[in-house]
């Protein structure tokens, strides 16, 4: 609201350097009446945990999933993901194929998604799985065939780029900072929000065609590579050293060091 929005520039203002984990992110806070400097940095995932290495056998067995194509979303059950959307999906996909949808996570609209599920009668063919462990979470995506991400407030998506990094094909919405992971057509499918027919339509097309998916699959793998931790890790340290620099620059302009004709020496 506008209070807040005051509230930070009167803070932010203040502020030499500011980050955002997007350049969507960036724009917000500019368009706010952000006057520093704004860097986006990614947040950064760890390429060494989530890779196409991973095997989703063991989700399959604890959880009791049919072999069937599968698209799936992992994150909270809350209302701006937008989950409702890949649940319509489904009956318009089986008409097609006889896939399967997967909701990794837990969340305040867990109980409303279930009953939506009954009422598309598709809640045999969706799975609940709540919430997942760190150490169970890179086998989830690899348990999936493409992933999907309605979202319409990502400020990046930290679910999405360790799909990527998995090497999934991802099918989001054409909204927030959705865009900037997902090249329509390149690694995957945009939608219009709220476009149920066109979800399906590109559900359908990425769980039937293999070859595409995964082509698609692999230039996930090529966009993700820039955000690997140890990236974000480096541009925080040049931000520092940055910071750093400046500050000493600063103290040397105001406090001009007088030299100590009883100690000075000088060398021709």
């Amino acid at each position: 609201n506008n209070w807040l929005w005051r509230d930070l520039r009167r803070v932010y203002n203040r502020i030499e350097t500011i980050t955002a984990p997007s350049p969507v992110a960036v724009e917000i806070l500019k368009d706010k009446g952000i006057t520093g400097t704004v860097t986006a940095i990614s947040c950064g995932i760890d390429l060494g945990v989530f890779n196409p290495r991973q095997k989703g056998g063991v989700i399959k067995y604890k959880y009791n999933l049919p072999s069937l194509p599968t698209y799936m979303y992992v994150g909270r059950l809350d209302k701006e993901k937008h989950i409702d959307e890949l649940i319509k999906a489904l009956p318009l996909v089986r008409r097609k194929v006889d896939a399967q949808l997967v909701i990794a996570g837990s969340g305040q609209l867990r109980a409303q998604l279930v009953e939506l599920a009954k009422r598309e009668h598709v809640y045999d063919n969706v799975v609940f799985t709540g919430f997942i462990n760190d150490d169970d979470l890179p086998k989830v995506y690899a348990a999936c065939n493409v992933f999907c991400n309605a979202g319409t407030a990502e400020l990046q998506s930290i679910v999405t780029l360790e799909a990527m990094a998995t090497g999934k094909p991802v099918i989001a919405a054409n909204a927030m900072a959705l865009p900037y992971l997902v090249h329509n057509g390149v690694n995957g499918y945009t939608f219009e929000p709220g476009d149920i027919q066109t979800l399906a339509a590109r559900l359908i097309e990425l769980l039937t065609e293999q070859t595409k998916r995964e082509a698609m699959g692999q230039r996930s793998l090529e966009i993700v590579a820039p955000h690997h931790i140890q990236n974000t890790l480096d541009a925080y340290e040049r931000l520092y050293e940055a910071a750093i620099s400046r500050l000493k620059d600063r103290d040397d302009r105001e406090n001009p060091k007088v030299l100590d004709q009883n100690n000075a020496a000088l060398s021709f």
